[in-house]
């Protein structure tokens, strides 16, 4: 998988210019009678006004401390995703860069920001949690960057940040050793993460591992972790990443690792899983780049920095022998994470609604991108499909060659797949709702019993006489012991981290 690392931007340069330019006429008295004793240093003092050859172009200090003077220049920025974070009540959006700029309206520490330009001390931006980017410019040195939120799916909205607000946690990384059920997976598809991150934790070296990569400042408010990037000769290169403990909620409870824990009792558990989440998604790109998927065996050796070993169940010629190499890895000390099959099915369902729409319907799968195909069985309507982004569209009917259009929630995060503001061109609309017929491709349960998902990151709690017992990330619908042949019909392989045994620990 392509992996994009994450670059914040350091202090505000429009900052710098403000102090250089304010220490410049405290500077400034006698100057030298020697001409070459200023060479050099046009940046700091101006050569011409100085030596006063131009009085015209000496810095008016009133027009580069970026409140509103001409000499700044707007900067744009690319919508880097911050928080408004200030111990002086709310922060006050206004309609330009200056103290004197009329106040829109004010929010609360941890409201949501993208930064879109910059302008001295102050940042364009457009506000979230709720607030539908609404625009203005705010103090910059209350903006405090936060890695990319996930987008949202459906209606009017889609492609913005989720609606969630960050929290401050308030408590310790580790209250005794990291334990496999200390992280859960949250909205966003990072399985294989949370299973690197509990298979870590269920051996004694993993969990050394990661008592040492997250390492606080002073006061516990912000902590560095250390990821380890593997170079070309197999040696490994430290990424270090510092992050605060500001965390996306959505009523009171997390929405990430910990989904559906109250912020009040997560604060009295262990807050390493939510951090290691948080610094790894500052690295890769944002929480919206984890929900992409990846390797379950890559982010167990950029966690430890060891080497992964994968092992492919095809290439096993029996039930025993394959148990006897999961077995083996279990005795080494070796963390597992094993990884399910795919497995698709053909499905269909009758739209709900009014004969002029809108139409609707939920279906308790998760879906396929660009299978989803709405049919009218009368047909009077033209075939929508979708364009594997959520947009649903038909090719162009009447003299006017109108499309039909409307979104699509296909699932990758509720495992529900909905329909909403479906349109159709006039007069070219079903007869009925009912003679829509929906069709797609949905994600299955591989295994009723035991329940086993589809392509899917689980981690691997041990070995019995016949079996393989194995943890789901998500914090419920558990294996449990999964007999050897049950785990070959649904696991394709399953990757060991290199650690060293107990016993050296």
């Amino acid at each position: 998988m392509t992996q994009a690392a994450m670059q914040r931007r350091g202090p505000s340069a429009g900052k710098a210019a403000s102090s250089a330019a304010k220490g410049d006429a405290q500077q400034r008295g006698p100057v030298s009678k020697n001409p070459k004793s200023l060479k050099g240093k046009a940046g700091q003092f101006g050569d011409k006004s100085v030596q006063g050859k131009d009085p015209k172009k000496q810095v008016d200090d009133t027009k580069v401390r970026g409140d509103g003077g001409s000499e700044v220049k707007e900067k744009a920025l690319g919508g880097e995703t911050g928080i408004v974070n200030t111990t002086e009540g709310n922060l006050h959006l206004r309609d330009k860069p200056s103290m004197e700029g009329t106040v829109l309206d004010k929010f609360e520490s941890g409201t949501v920001l993208t930064a879109h330009a910059r302008k001295g001390d102050w940042t364009k931006v457009k506000v979230w949690s709720g607030n539908k980017g609404k625009e203005g410019w705010v103090s910059t040195k209350h903006f405090l960057p936060q890695p990319d939120l996930t987008k949202q799916d459906s209606g009017e909205d889609k492609g913005n940040p989720d609606p969630y607000i960050f929290k401050k946690l308030t408590g310790k990384p580790f209250t005794g050793k990291p334990a496999a059920s200390d992280a859960t997976q949250g909205s966003i598809g990072d399985c294989y993460l949370i299973a690197a991150m509990g298979a870590l934790a269920a051996q004694p070296a993993g969990q050394a591992e990661i008592m040492k990569m997250i390492q606080p400042h002073t006061p516990n408010t912000s902590y560095t972790v250390t990821f380890k990037q593997e170079n070309w000769d197999g040696t490994f290169k430290q990424i270090p990443i510092k992050v605060d403990l500001w965390m996306p909620v959505d009523k009171g409870q997390l929405k990430y690792a910990g989904k559906g824990k109250p912020v009040a009792d997560i604060e009295k558990a262990a807050l390493w899983p939510y951090i290691l989440e948080k610094a790894y998604a500052s690295w890769k790109g944002g929480y919206d780049a984890l929900d992409k998927g990846g390797s379950p065996g890559g982010a167990m050796g950029e966690i430890a920095g060891v080497d992964i070993r994968t092992k492919y169940v095809r290439d096993f010629s029996s039930d025993e022998e394959l148990l006897a190499a999961v077995k083996g890895a279990v005795n080494d000390g070796k963390a597992l994470t094993a990884a399910s099959k795919p497995k698709v099915k053909r499905e269909f369902t009758t739209l709900k609604g009014s004969g002029t729409g809108p139409y609707s319907t939920s279906m308790q799968n998760k879906g396929v991108a660009g299978s989803f195909k709405i049919r009218d069985n009368s047909e009077q309507a033209p075939l929508v499909t979708d364009d594997r982004k959520g947009k649903l569209s038909s090719s162009g009917v009447g003299e006017k060659n109108e499309k039909a259009s409307g979104t699509l929630d296909d699932g990758q995060k509720t495992y529900k797949v909905k329909v909403s503001d479906l349109k159709y061109p006039e007069g070219f609309g079903p007869k009925t709702a009912g003679d829509l017929e929906l069709e797609y491709m949905a994600q299955y349960w591989l295994s009723d019993s035991p329940k086993i998902c589809g392509n899917h990151a689980y981690i691997v709690e041990g070995v019995t006489e016949g079996g393989v017992k194995l943890l789901n990330p998500w914090g419920s619908y558990h294996p449990g012991e999964v007999p050897i042949k049950t785990f070959r019909e649904c696991y394709y392989s399953f990757a060991g981290a290199e650690l060293l045994k107990s016993e050296d620990v």
